[in-house]
């Protein structure tokens, strides 16, 4: 296993490449592609998939991600203001950890900057990877969702579950609180 330091090098040099070479079919040299199978879990899924990344630079995704998690922050703030007899919450972004906690459980949802990350742990469902889907409307899509869709009996399987991080917590605080009004900004994400 490589640190994460090599891996970030790594993986600046192949976003750099990747550039240089726009419009071609470059892939990483093959010296480097051992190094990048062995360092994140979704690799390990998946040994021949190459890490393609939306972000540029890791300030690219520390925007992205901050972006998202302020978002859910305001919306949920609104959501409880505007109907206080819901809950008493109290919601919490701070060092890239937002934690929601609410009378019917704690949500934590974190930046994981190395894999270019949200990790969710959810009450309700459990825990959760999400990563940055630049193809499908530049929301937070689950990982399990991108695996599925990648293996080999995708078109056998339906996929019945949320796909996108706003779409999940929008689903399990209206399956809470029957209420949907005042959530729609979660739908972006």
């Amino acid at each position: 296993m490589i640190s994460k330091q090599a891996f970030h090098t790594i993986r600046t040099i192949l976003s750099t490449q990747t550039k240089r070479h726009s419009g071609t079919n470059h892939r990483p040299s093959t010296m480097l592609r051992p190094l990048l199978h062995t360092s994140t879990p979704k690799q390990q899924h998946h040994p021949q998939k190459i890490i393609s990344s939306y972000f540029h630079t890791e300030s690219d995704f520390h925007n992205a991600a901050d972006h998202t998690l302020n978002t859910i922050q305001d919306t949920l703030d609104y959501y409880f203001e505007d109907n206080p007899h819901l809950d008493t919450p109290d919601i919490d972004y701070a060092s890239g950890v937002l934690t929601i906690s609410l009378t019917k459980g704690i949500w934590v949802m974190n930046k994981q900057t190395p894999n270019e990350q949200i990790w969710w742990s959810s009450p309700l469902s459990g825990p959760r990877r999400y990563e940055f889907d630049e193809d499908g409307g530049k929301k937070w899509i689950w990982s399990r969702y991108v695996d599925h869709k990648d293996s080999n009996d995708a078109d056998k399987v339906g996929w019945k579950d949320t796909m996108h991080l706003g779409e999940a917590l929008k689903k399990e605080l209206v399956e809470l609180y029957e209420l949907e009004d005042g959530l729609e900004d979660l739908d972006d994400l």
